[in-house]
């Protein structure tokens, strides 16, 4: 009988299943280290391009503010506050201070100072003029909007850093003006500003300047600025005038157009108007074209197409009464 003898255990890989769940684990869990930090990385981000966005449109605001009130036709049209010319030494401020917070001048005031300035304007910095204004933004009990101060003042080539008449100066002391005609001006200025005597069409270029600041813990700050002029971009190059009306209700600009009215079934719904539907009384021509047009009016509809004059339809060639700077496409794109 042959005795049984039994080999102990091996236990080399004992604990192997230990080390590997252990392993598994630490994985795991960096993976969801990285997922913490990668969401809040982005919810980092969103809240930056949040506070960045809110600060640019309350700074805008501002800009749209200021700029629409210099137009005379504005209700809160600043009206004495803006001299006409404006004198380089002096500045508008329309003030707009949170609730509770005193206005103050940004021009050595104790809130939201007014830094820009006197960089761009160190020959009258420490004497300039100020006036101020207050904001209209809190309108129908809305609350107001987030700027903190808007400016108003004249520009030079040495503020905007710009060679306008290209004479190698930079000139700080003389008026940038809007001027499409040119007339005065040898050599000719950068399209619409010139340092020239300006023409009768010429009114005085404005630079407005927005400051918002967002409440805190927040504390996003923006600056934005752009240079304006009082007056409509429709004028006419010929007369000077500062405004122009347009002739015809739809007016066709270009070489031998064609318009061809809907046809069909429901095609007398289609309708062009000259007059207005406000109660004005005087109308205007229902179609206008301003070089020849092939036009496609469908039988029995013609009194669809109406306006001044007794055509039917009414389909006018308007150029005697447009101004040439609005006759082409290319003048067009000239204006715009």
């Amino acid at each position: 009988m042959k005795a049984l003898h039994y080999l102990p255990l091996r236990r080399s890989e004992a604990g192997v299943a230990l080390l590997i769940s252990i392993f598994v684990l630490m994985l795991i869990s960096v993976m969801a280290l990285s997922l913490i930090l990668a969401s809040g990385t982005e919810t980092a981000l969103a809240g930056n391009y949040r506070s960045s966005a809110n600060v640019y449109y309350a700074a805008l605001a501002g800009l749209e503010e200021g700029r629409g009130r210099l137009l005379p036709k504005n209700p809160d049209y600043l009206g004495a506050n803006i001299p006409q010319p404006f004198p380089l030494n002096q500045v508008l401020y329309i003030l707009n201070p949170a609730p509770g917070k005193a206005a103050s001048s940004p021009l050595g005031g104790a809130y939201y100072p007014d830094k820009e300035y006197c960089s761009e304007f160190a020959q009258t910095c420490g004497g300039v003029q100020v006036k101020t204004a207050n904001s209209v933004s809190p309108v129908a009990g809305l609350p107001p909007a987030l700027y903190k101060w808007v400016r108003i003042n004249a520009v030079t080539e040495a503020s905007l850093n710009l060679d306008v008449n290209g004479d190698g100066f930079k000139d700080p002391n003389t008026a940038l003006y809007y001027d499409f005609l040119d007339a005065n001006c040898s050599p000719k200025p950068i399209p619409t500003l010139t340092v020239c005597p300006p023409s009768a069409a010429g009114v005085q270029a404005f630079e407005v300047t927005s400051f918002a600041s967002l409440p805190l813990p927040d504390g996003s700050q923006r600056l934005l600025q752009y240079v304006v002029a009082p007056v409509s971009p429709l004028s006419s190059a010929a007369s000077g005038s500062l405004s122009q009306s347009i002739p015809a209700a739809l007016t066709l600009v270009g070489n031998s157009v064609q318009f061809t009215g809907p046809t069909g079934l429901n095609s007398a719904q289609f309708q062009v108007h000259g007059h207005d539907q406000c109660g004005a009384t005087a109308g205007v021509y229902g179609i206008g074209y301003t070089n020849s047009i092939t036009s496609v009016i469908p039988a029995g509809n013609e009194g669809s197409y109406s306006g001044a004059g007794k055509a039917s339809p009414n389909v006018i060639d308007i150029t005697s009464s447009l101004p040439s700077n609005l006759q082409t496409p290319s003048a067009l794109d000239a204006l715009v």
